[in-house]
């Protein structure tokens, strides 16, 4: 499959949609999701975490930069797309916006 836009930068409005979670067990996590695979920090209890439609997470100020340049996982290089972050219905509008 060949991703047409991973060069160009997420959408504002979708990094703005995406859950940003404050982590309250490590325990329970894979090895692998224990730490940021961009600055390469073992996450601890209490951080917050930018949770990707791929289940892939990483520190918000990690990750939006990489997001400046590419709108892909930086891991499994899925593209964020808006059905991917807001479902096949798409976003709800809030009446009066």
């Amino acid at each position: 499959m060949i991703i047409e836009n991973k060069d160009k930068p997420i959408k504002k409005e979708l990094l703005k949609d995406l859950p940003i979670i404050t982590l309250q067990n490590i325990d329970n996590l894979d090895d692998e999701k224990k730490l940021c695979y961009i600055c390469l920090k073992e996450y601890i209890i209490g951080d917050k975490v930018l949770a990707l439609p791929c289940l892939h997470n990483f520190h918000p100020d990690c990750v939006k930069e990489w997001f400046k340049e590419k709108n892909v996982c930086p891991i499994c290089k899925s593209e964020l797309t808006e059905e991917k972050v807001y479902g096949p219905e798409g976003k709800e509008e809030t009446p009066g916006k």
